[in-house]
């Protein structure tokens, strides 16, 4: 569009020339001319600036101020464009004097020309830039969004449990497939409202998520793993939910779970929508009579239901009203949970252990309810019973799917009873369906719509396709985490793994992506379903700045004045397509970046594309994501074979061998291995030289023995966790009759490789501690 804008600005001013007499057109194709001119000489600076043309970045420093900008700089460009902004004038005003025509007037081709004109103006990329901006931005907010900052309840409103089923979708129901699975739970529901058609919709489909759209009418859209945002200090926090709209009118608000607060962020969330107390596994676990009898997620459901109830009648004597939410357990994939009280209790032949499992929980949960149903203050309560989300593969998968599935919903409410709603919806019209049982006239809250209004559709009803409609809003759903920014620079402590954004604290390792003004538009946390946060940013757009803080790399990938051989966390920005490479700097204390500094530091950064630089950085961060380390160690040996070999001094790590086809971990100790021609690699002898006496039979042989008897041409020697650990003595058995001597000087944790080439040479490796060694055999 540029190079056909510029043209079409130069048939039109060809086309201008002795086309007109009078004044005011004249004028009009002088202005014409100057403004195309002005904008596309506007474009190609903020094209030099940005890489990507007139951006938002353009447009925010067009809204404010420059102060403190690095304009020295700049100043060529601000030569150049002074130079180019007068060319024009003056092309401007010959245009004006070159355009009349004393004897003959035109009037074709002046229209052509103002014609010509305006399509050089629709094609202007600047234009076209500032109109997809301005598009983006009045798209921001989706129509179907209704953010409701308040919610007008009775003098008196009701109290409110809610009661989390750990996956207990209502396609347990389905007499024909599990007959007789949950009696209890199909008994009560003849007195409650009950929802047959709550569907998942995108972004709801586990645990937190699913809470985030019963309580917020939104899903769960993050820019990493949903589970791993539990690193933010707020979840959510632009969200209106339940807790913030209820808190609004003095509402006690009680969590109680049997997991832990801080796995998937359910403790932020709950503090930052205005919970008051917010209790998992770790704040209750001293209330058991005994301390383990605790399930592999945290309490079982026996134990959370009388510690629930225990709060319900605690809340139940305040004069005010409570919202009491608990989450349960027992129904947790894969196979579930037994609590102790239902040992006896199997379903049909006992055979499925999920099944057994929901069987169970039909006993507790309905147990509960009742209690709470007797209760003196269950007339002014309304108790939600409900699944946070559809279950996910468990050994009763095979059956569930034989039916469409389908949430569970059922709400207990005074004076409504018995009654079956059809109408389709998804957990996101959970929240608004609660605030008007409870009184209010609000019907819906963000997507969420009241599944109680018969004439208001909800989104399932209103689209054809909702998680297509919820996959258009993506970028509005994250930016209801707003994130924190960088005006009081960042504060990093190494010691207790923080950041701090002026007010704001953030767990690391983090990945912060900046948009070309710096704001910052993204924050990712490592989850173990996601590719690594190194790998994250090899996979970025060469024009995305970043800084990642996050464990230390090995020592020579790093600038060589900033060692690392003490440190554990580095912290590294730039971009990976800039002019220069990015930088990473060791974590030993606490250290602080003004935003000056910041500016400084990362708008140096001069976007060049995705050249040789851009390739490789890249291949050095998937290094560093595959072994942990970026220098990879080639060597020449006699066979027509290629392997490579890895020595990893943590007993986390992964000492392996890897081949065109395959991978062969090593244990702890040293490994003997003969390498083929034809890609084998086969163990010869294994010791674990760490601890040689205990649980393993004494050495057989030494290894030069077995080399010296053995048809392969090249061996390779490969330590695991530790060579050694009490005494280095406990090698020699192994070691001392080969010719190799470095690993008698081999250090505690310290990587080992020895290669043997009966052909040439041999040759040993030794690591830096807690890293790994990488050799590439070709």
């Amino acid at each position: 569009m540029t190079l056909l804008s510029t043209l079409l600005s130069l048939t039109a001013i060809a086309l201008s020339f002795k086309s007109i007499r009078t004044i005011p057109m004249r004028v009009i194709l002088a202005l014409l001319c100057f403004f195309q001119l002005f904008l596309l000489g506007f474009y190609f600076v903020a094209d030099h600036l940005t890489g990507s043309g007139v951006n938002e970045s353009v447009l925010y420093h067009l809204n404010t101020d420059m102060e403190g900008a690095g304009l020295k700089e700049f100043s060529y460009l601000i030569a150049l464009s002074t130079a180019y902004l007068l060319s024009i004038l003056l092309t401007s005003t010959l245009l004006y004097r070159k355009s009349y025509n004393k004897n003959h007037i035109k009037p074709i081709r002046y229209s052509t020309s103002i014609a010509v004109f305006i399509a050089a103006l629709a094609t202007n990329p600047t234009l076209l830039d500032i109109g997809r901006a301005f598009y983006s931005n009045q798209s921001g907010t989706p129509s179907d969004y209704i953010d409701i900052k308040k919610a007008s309840l009775p003098e008196n409103p009701k109290n409110l449990v809610f009661i989390y089923l750990e996956s207990l979708e209502r396609t347990y129901f389905n007499e024909r497939i599990f007959p007789n699975l949950l009696p209890e739970l199909s008994a009560l529901e003849q007195q409650a409202i009950s929802f047959t058609d709550i569907r998942q919709a995108y972004g709801t489909g586990w645990t937190i998520a699913g809470i985030t759209a019963s309580q917020c009418g939104v899903p769960l859209i993050t820019p990493a793993n949903g589970n791993a945002m539990g690193s933010m200090d707020q979840f959510l926090p632009r969200a209106n939910c339940l807790g913030d709209l209820l808190s609004k009118h003095n509402y006690e608000l009680n969590y109680l779970g049997g997991a832990h607060l801080n796995f998937a962020g359910k403790g932020r969330f709950y503090k930052t929508h205005n919970f008051q107390r917010i209790e998992g596994l770790q704040e209750l676990h001293h209330t058991l009579k005994d301390p383990l009898y605790t399930s592999s997620w945290g309490l079982f459901d026996d134990t959370l239901y009388d510690l629930a109830y225990q709060r319900f009648e605690e809340l139940s004597t305040k004069n005010q009203p409570f919202g009491l939410f608990m989450l349960t357990l027992d129904t947790h994939h894969p196979s579930g949970l037994q609590s102790s009280t239902c040992k006896e209790v199997q379903y049909a032949d006992g055979k499925n252990p999920m099944l057994n499992a929901v069987h169970c929980a039909d006993r507790l949960a309905s147990s509960f309810i009742r209690r709470l149903l007797s209760s003196k203050a269950a007339d002014n309560t309304i108790i939600v019973v409900a699944s946070d989300h559809l279950a996910m593969q468990n050994t009763a998968s095979g059956l569930l799917n034989q039916s469409p599935r389908r949430n569970l919903l059922m709400m207990f409410a005074p004076n409504h009873s018995g009654d079956q709603i059809s109408k389709p919806g998804s957990t996101l019209d959970t929240g608004p369906t609660i605030l008007q049982l409870l009184g209010s006239p609000i019907r819906v809250l963000g997507m969420g719509r009241s599944l109680l209004e018969k004439n208001t559709p909800t989104l399932t009803e209103a689209h054809a396709s909702l998680d297509d409609t919820l996959t258009s809003y993506r970028n509005f759903f994250k930016s209801l985490w707003s994130f924190p920014q960088l005006e009081a620079g960042i504060t990093v402590q190494p010691n207790s793994q923080k950041l701090f954004l002026g007010q704001r604290v953030l767990d690391f390792p983090a990945l912060i992506l900046l948009n070309a003004d710096l704001h910052v538009r993204e924050v990712r946390f490592p989850s173990i379903e996601d590719p690594s946060l190194s790998y994250q940013v090899s996979d970025l757009a060469p024009e995305q700045l970043f800084i990642l803080v996050d464990h230390c790399p090995g020592k020579k990938s790093i600038n060589p004045d900033s060692p690392l051989s003490d440190t554990l966390f580095c912290m590294s920005y730039g971009a990976l397509g800039a002019d220069k490479p990015f930088k990473r700097l060791a974590l030993r204390e606490k250290i602080h970046f003004s935003k000056y500094q910041l500016e400084e530091e990362l708008l140096a950064y001069k976007v060049q594309g995705a050249g040789k630089l851009y390739a490789e950085q890249r291949q050095q961060l998937l290094l560093l994501d595959r072994y942990g380390t970026a220098d990879v160690i080639d060597y020449k040996s006699s066979i027509n074979s290629s392997f490579t070999l890895i020595s990893s001094s943590s007993p986390s790590g992964n000492s392996r061998i890897e081949t065109a086809t395959s991978d062969m971990e090593l244990s702890r100790g040293l490994t003997l291995i003969g390498l083929g021609d034809d890609q084998s690699a086969v163990v010869l002898q294994h010791q674990d030289t760490c601890e040689p006496y205990r649980h393993q039979a004494p050495l057989v042989d030494s290894f030069q023995n077995i080399i010296n008897r053995e048809s392969f041409q090249v061996f390779a020697i490969i330590a695991h966790d530790s060579a050694w650990c009490r005494d280095k003595e406990d090698m020699r058995p192994a070691l001392e009759s080969t010719n190799l001597e470095a690993w008698r000087t081999l250090e505690f944790r310290v990587p080992y490789i020895a290669i043997i080439d009966k052909n040439r040479t041999q040759q040993e490796f030794l690591g830096s501690p807690n890293e790994s060694l990488v050799i590439r055999i070709n």
